[in-house]
């Protein structure tokens, strides 16, 4: 019997060794913290966002940004349930894109804050704008079509959120949009972390992510057939009323564990301060 229970004592501590040593150390200039898997930091993602420190998880596919948004107000007291339930509807709202199908503003939101269209991609579709301009019937181009903009993640998730380009020719006059994919709010919440405040929201993609834009983009191929979160944590280490928070999203496949309340315990654990 002894030695059973040493042997469980053996196999526990290995278990607890191996899941320590599978946690990365999250480092930038505004936040420290611990979170499990296999984290690299990936600087050519910054894409030019000044504050913005990106990170990759290889196994899952995921993304994380943390930056200091610019020009965000923080909240001067921590918001009501109403005031967050409000924020909610409006955030899922359709708009309407010059008459076409409806679009919803979450998804426009996210896309432009964080994950917006590569220069590049507008380049590609430079033909397909002229030939709707001179009258010609053309097909939109899906963005994982695009030319010059292979095995990028931010692209990919990009993707997810917005499609395509697509424009419309009325009465001789052409406009070019961006085409949103819908999201569903599945969580909008005020939390109080370590000496802190963070408000979080996490939405999900209707659909799975489609097998061309996995393989354009080079994600790990457990990415097909899933559906995406984004998680977005606005986070203030002491306080709302202390200054500009702290923005973390994370990009992530819904079968994975990485979600706000992961995200919420590291920070409690690391006190989120540097």
């Amino acid at each position: 019997m002894r030695r059973l229970f040493t042997v469980i004592l053996l196999v526990a501590s290995i278990s607890q060794a191996r899941a320590a040593s599978t946690a990365a150390v999250i480092e930038t200039p505004m936040l420290k913290f611990a979170l499990p898997g296999q984290w690299e930091p990936r600087s050519e993602l910054t894409k030019g966002v000044p504050n913005r420190y990106p990170f990759y998880e290889t196994s899952t596919g995921s993304l994380m940004y943390i930056q200091q948004p610019g020009g965000t107000q923080p909240p001067k007291e921590s918001p009501s349930p109403e005031a967050l339930s409000e924020t909610v509807k409006r955030m899922a709202a359709p708009e309407t894109f010059w008459g076409e199908n409806p679009h919803p503003y979450l998804a426009r939101f996210i896309a432009v804050a964080f994950f917006p269209l590569p220069q590049s991609y507008h380049k590609a579709t430079a033909g397909y704008f002229s030939e709707i301009k001179s009258g010609g019937k053309a097909e939109p181009v899906d963005i994982w079509d695009a030319e010059g903009i292979e095995r990028d993640a931010q692209v990919f998730y990009t993707s997810q959120l917005t499609p395509r380009i697509i424009a419309t020719n009325r009465n001789n006059v052409v406009k070019v949009g961006e085409e949103y994919a819908p999201l569903r709010v599945t969580r909008a919440e005020q939390l109080t972390v370590a000496k802190g405040d963070a408000l979080v929201y996490e939405m999900e993609t209707e659909k799975a992510a489609i097998d061309r834009a996995v393989e354009r983009f080079g994600m790990p191929e457990s990415l097909k057939n899933q559906r995406i979160r984004y998680s977005l944590v606005l986070y203030a280490p002491t306080g709302f009323a202390a200054g500009t928070p702290v923005a973390i999203v994370v990009a992530a496949p819904v079968s994975s564990s990485l979600d706000c309340n992961l995200l919420v315990e590291a920070l409690r654990q690391a006190d989120g301060q540097r």
